[in-house]
């Protein structure tokens, strides 16, 4: 699913315009990206949470080349699915 495919269910689901749907789906993104990029953690019962984290300082080789540099530390988002959508996930899914 790719966020074209998101709004439209959220417009079906919702019985709103596609055009409000995306309006809500983009506005919902924004707020959880602003949190986020700001230090916060977003928590989302039943979904997940959104949160930064701090990834250290880290030696590393380049393959190509086996030189030798440092990684600077940086933040990254994280996300961890809530224990409901875990369970829908696992309920849902076959393992081949």
């Amino acid at each position: 699913m790719n966020q074209a495919d998101l709004i439209h269910e959220v417009a079906v689901r919702s019985d709103i315009t596609k055009k409000e749907s995306a309006v809500v789906v983009k506005e919902v993104l924004n707020v959880i990206r602003d949190a986020v990029s700001h230090g916060e953690t977003v928590r989302l019962p039943d979904f997940g949470t959104f949160t930064p984290v701090l990834q250290k300082e880290k030696n590393i080789t380049l393959p190509q080349t086996q030189e030798k540099i440092v990684r600077p530390a940086k933040f990254i988002a994280k996300f961890k699915a809530g224990k409901l959508f875990r369970k829908l996930v696992n309920d849902n899914m076959k393992v081949i």
